[in-house]
């Protein structure tokens, strides 16, 4: 009874990822990418209360990640083995580069909004996302590089650390 429930809902999330990666996609398409912000920023704002539920449903990285991976899978039935290794993802994991990764990429985002520039850095971080995922293992943008998920993490792990002082 567990194992049918399990599927329905691993069907039920696959369902509501490919919609949503269909509507990132319209949006996309039509020049209105910045209609999904908020739903990144709901994501976000609500990610110490509710999780990364962003990561696991609502993010077109993922989605990508999991067809990309289903793909991979397919086309190598007698490899076990569908990515390579993660070849210098412990380098990208030092805490040191994830600071200067979201400085950088938080100085760019100022250096755009002072200079009025209409880059859509958005876009253009989550098309980075898909790239990364489609060449090197999905491990690798979504643990070490994602901006996203790395502001997620963060609140996290501070909501953990507050309710460990609180209950102290």
């Amino acid at each position: 009874m567990t194992k049918r429930r399990d599927m329905q809902a691993s069907a039920i999330r696959w369902i509501v990822k490919l919609l949503l990666l269909l509507a990132f996609s319209s949006l996309v398409a039509f020049g209105r990418e910045r209609f999904w912000l908020p739903i990144m920023l709901a994501g976000i704002i609500s990610c110490p209360f509710l999780g990364r539920w962003y990561c696991r449903w609502a993010c077109p990285v993922d989605c990508a990640s999991s067809c990309v991976r289903v793909a991979k899978s397919c086309a190598n039935k007698g490899s076990p083995r569908a990515y390579p290794r993660r070849a210098g993802s412990r380098f990208l994991r030092e805490p040191w580069f994830r600071a200067l990764w979201f400085a950088s990429l938080a100085l760019i985002f100022v250096a755009c909004l002072v200079s009025g520039s209409r880059v859509e850095l958005f876009l253009r971080i989550t098309a980075l996302g898909v790239l990364c995922v489609v060449f090197f293992s999905p491990g690798l943008w979504c643990g070490s590089l994602c901006p996203w998920g790395g502001s997620m993490l963060l609140l996290e792990r501070l909501r953990k650390r507050l309710r460990g002082i609180m209950h102290r």
